[in-house]
C-alpha cells in the first residue's frame, strides 16, 4: 500500500517527533505511523515536502515585514 522508498524517507523525517526516552523500536514504530498517516492522505507527501517547506518559509518571511 505504501511506496517503500517514501515510507523509509518519511519514517526518518518523522523521527523528530519521537521521545528519546522511548525504546528504539517504539521510536521507529511511532515515526512510521506518522509517515503512514501522511502517505494515506497524499501518496507523494515526502516527495513534495522539501519544496513546500521552502515555499512556507518564504511566505513567513514576507509576512514578518
Amino acid at each position: 500500500m505504501y511506496d517503500r522508498k517514501q515510507l523509509r524517507i518519511g519514517t526518518a523525517i518523522e523521527m523528530e517527533h519521537v521521545k528519546k526516552t522511548w525504546t528504539a523500536q517504539h521510536q521507529q514504530r511511532f515515526a512510521q505511523n506518522i509517515a503512514k498517516a501522511h502517505l494515506r492522505e497524499y501518496r507523494s507527501y515526502y516527495m513534495v515536502l522539501p519544496g513546500a517547506e521552502k515555499r512556507m518559509a518564504a511566505i513567513d518571511k514576507r509576512m514578518r515585514h
